[in-house]
């Protein structure tokens, strides 16, 4: 990690006045993202996978204020 740019470091800022709660580094690889650091005091390394927005159901069922049938049945 060391020598990383700017420009790939993510910071998570809590409350002001307080130090960060998170510091990650990323990089890119295809279609994952992989965040590495420090979460809390804990060191954290995940990979999130980019997925097609037309999969999501609010997008392909679209939004009803009412459903006289429930969904999830």
């Amino acid at each position: 990690m060391v020598g990383r740019s700017r420009k790939e470091t993510l910071t998570l800022k809590g409350e002001e006045g307080k130090p960060p709660q998170a510091v990650l580094h990323y990089e890119q690889a295809g279609n994952e993202l992989v965040l590495e650091g420090e979460l809390r005091g804990s060191p954290i390394r995940t990979r999130l996978r980019k997925k097609d927005p037309g999969t999501f159901l609010l997008l392909n069922r679209g939004f009803h204020w009412v459903n006289e049938y429930p969904f999830n049945r």
